[in-house]
């Protein structure tokens, strides 16, 4: 199903830095059709044209190029180019952009791009060392909890009763559900539908356009009224066709796909926002919001998860340096 815009005919990946026309492969798991996959289309065609047709990128929509892991491994490999990462897959190169989806951490979008502005230096040095370009941050969104039960507080997330999803390999959420002390199931992401329709688990994690787009919204009743974390994304490109590029060609795509992730980034706040009204629609309820105390049990164990990933997934100096422009930002405002 990859999506082919115009006949490759003498379009050919650069060998040397002589101008060339230069197809860029770019995959991502957004299905045909969705906002992100058409915003990537209309990028192809502002490259195409601010590049005199020497540049443009072939889209690979829906995950027909494979799971993250295995784009990442294929742009290794050299058989593609660039995706459009989410956390997940922009972990399996720098773990460290786990610090960006930290439980509690954030309180809305303006402190997200506060922080992303500042700190966005910091992550390009660190996906170079790796032979990684990033291009620009976009996000998945705010992540809630949604279950077949009512959940609002700490003592709610620890009830038996709780069945929570775990997605395998995720360290973060490991993290988080020892701390709060969470039952958990590991799953797959394509198997957590089943787990939801079957009973294995009633408790799922993920922003409202995500919950809504692989169809979990159709089997929980609940959502929690405040958000556990921000979800980060990116767009990622392999420093080796970078270096094939022409100075001009380098600035031209740096120019297209940084509005790529700035447009992104707006699409995907206005998609949850959408995908949140339609399950209050649909008469999924949003629960209480916790009480003083519980908020303030909420921020220690957070706290908690934060510490136990330093060292594993971040340094210490980092962790600083973003919890401190959070502070910064509040203290402006």
């Amino acid at each position: 199903m990859a999506l082919l815009l115009a006949p490759l005919g003498e379009w050919i990946a650069p060998s040397a830095r002589c101008g060339g026309r230069v197809v860029i492969k770019f995959a991502t798991l957004a299905p045909e059709g969705t906002v992100w996959h058409k915003a990537i289309l209309r990028a192809d065609r502002k490259l195409r044209k601010a590049s005199g047709n020497t540049m443009r990128i072939r889209v690979y929509p829906g995950g027909v190029a494979g799971d993250e892991k295995d784009v990442i491994r294929k742009m290794r490999l050299g058989q593609f180019h660039a995706i459009g990462a989410t956390g997940a897959g922009m972990a399996e190169i720098v773990p460290a952009v786990h610090v960006l989806d930290l439980p509690f951490l954030f309180d809305d979008g303006e402190e997200v791009d506060y922080v992303l502005e500042r700190i966005f230096p910091d992550f390009q040095k660190m996906f170079l060392d790796k032979g990684f370009r990033l291009l620009g941050f976009t996000e998945a969104g705010f992540v809630h909890f949604y279950s077949q039960i009512p959940i609002s507080s700490p003592e709610d997330f620890r009830s038996r009763e709780v069945k929570a999803w775990l997605w395998e390999g995720d360290p973060l959420i490991t993290a988080l559900y020892r701390a709060f002390g969470i039952q958990s199931v590991p799953l797959a992401l394509t198997d957590v539908l089943t787990g939801l329709q079957t009973g294995m688990i009633n408790t799922v994690f993920g922003p409202p356009a995500a919950v809504v787009g692989l169809q979990w919204h159709t089997k929980i009743n609940y959502m929690t009224s405040i958000p556990v974390s921000w979800a980060v994304g990116g767009v990622l490109l392999t420093e080796r066709i970078w270096k094939k590029l022409t100075p001009e060609q380098q600035e031209t795509l740096s120019a297209v796909t940084g509005r790529l992730s700035r447009e992104l980034m707006k699409l995907t706040r206005q998609d949850n926002a959408k995908a949140f009204a339609a399950m209050k629609k649909r008469g999924i309820k949003v629960t209480r919001d916790p009480t003083a105390k519980e908020w303030e049990e909420f921020e220690d164990i957070s706290r908690k998860a934060r510490e136990a990933l330093v060292g594993e997934l971040y340094s210490r100096e980092l962790l600083n340096k973003v919890e401190g422009l959070v502070k910064e930002y509040r203290a402006q405002k």
